[in-house]
């Protein structure tokens, strides 16, 4: 090619008309691929949603089973029974800390005090009867003790749920 006002082509067999053509075709060719691979997609998808709907079906059940358990445990926890929270530390005012907790929380019967006793050796919630689990259960919750026993020699009828706080 020169420099000039006109320009020339050299035709390689290869016209517009027919460079179009041979784009068209690979277009088509590459439209059916990606339709193939869409389809294959769409079953990978279908299975997928399958297997996740199966799985919070089930899921729903067991958290359908979890929430009566805890609805049920809930309507157990008593917020009016007395608990005595008791400072088995020696560190003042961890009863009356302790029993703010509680009391933060809902209870309304709470009572701090101090215990000089040496047994139990960690921090224990102790519960009069059966009917008071759940209520002994959220205060541990509450004050972090898992040490939760049902003692109706520790727990008596005027001190229903006791705890006794160890550092």
């Amino acid at each position: 090619m020169g420099i000039g006002y006109g320009m020339s082509m050299v035709h390689t067999g290869n016209t517009p008309a027919a460079s179009a053509g041979a784009h068209s075709e690979k277009a088509k060719e590459s439209s059916k691929t990606a339709e193939k691979g869409a389809d294959s997609d769409k079953t990978d998808k279908k299975d997928s949603d399958a297997s996740q709907k199966s799985d919070s079906q089930s899921g729903d059940a067991d958290a359908g089973e979890g929430s009566a358990d805890a609805d049920a445990q809930a309507e157990d926890v008593r917020l009016d029974t007395a608990v005595s929270v008791l400072n088995g530390a020696g560190i003042q005012g961890f009863a009356a800390e302790n029993a703010k907790k509680l009391q933060d929380q809902g209870f309304t019967a709470v009572t701090p005090g101090d215990y000089s006793s040496e047994d139990p050796q960690q921090s224990t919630v102790y519960y009069r009867d059966a009917s008071l689990k759940a209520t002994a259960q959220k205060v541990g919750a509450i004050l972090g003790i898992t040490a939760i026993t049902e003692d109706p020699t520790s727990a008596t009828e005027q001190e229903p749920i006791k705890v006794v706080l160890r550092s």
